[in-house]
């Protein structure tokens, strides 16, 4: 037997096993990977639970941690004078949700230009018309997950809408049925 058959008869035999190792090793780093990239995202949840709370001048040094690691692990590199809003004057807030939606009569006809209120215990936070699709969207930060506010959709010709919901559970989409007022 040459030395060229033997070679093709164990090339074969070496090139599984070393397909094998690389998987083994591809495999192993991305499952590393992996678990580094949760570790990281725990060390942003600490770091946005810390920034959440009022700034107080013995917790810079806390907070100026927190900024490092948002920098760091989050994706998203805050400006310095952020970094300086955060850590000495502003609370992060819980987030921003945006609620879009569509306003129609019972047939299904959009209605257009239905004024729109999203209402507090303080008053309206936000008002906006709807479009000649019946469309609205608007954003609404969530300083406070748990408050409740009230829909109010208004219509010359329909009676109004109102809905109370809490804010952490404003839907993405929603579509408002309104009732024609018939004499």
């Amino acid at each position: 037997m040459t030395t060229w058959e033997k070679i093709r008869i164990i090339l074969p035999s070496i090139s599984a096993i070393l397909i094998s190792v690389m998987g083994v090793w591809v495999g192993n780093n991305y499952t590393r990977a992996i678990k580094e990239r949760e570790i990281q995202g725990k060390f942003v949840e600490i770091a946005v639970d810390i920034l959440r709370e009022p700034p107080q001048k013995e917790k810079w040094d806390l907070r100026t941690w927190a900024t490092e690691i948002i920098n760091r692990y989050s994706g998203v590199q805050l400006s310095e004078s952020t970094k300086t809003d955060l850590i000495e004057k502003i609370p992060l807030t819980v987030g921003v949700r945006t609620f879009c939606g569509r306003v129609a009569d019972q047939s299904g006809t959009p209605i257009a230009d239905a004024k729109i209120y999203v209402k507090t215990g303080e008053g309206i936070m936000f008002s906006c018309l709807t479009d000649a699709f019946g469309t609205f969207c608007f954003h609404i930060t969530m300083a406070d997950p748990d408050r409740i506010v009230k829909i109010n959709v208004t219509k010359e010709g329909f009676y109004a809408y109102e809905s109370e919901l809490v804010l952490s559970q404003v839907a993405k989409q929603s579509i408002v049925m309104m009732k024609k007022i018939t004499h």
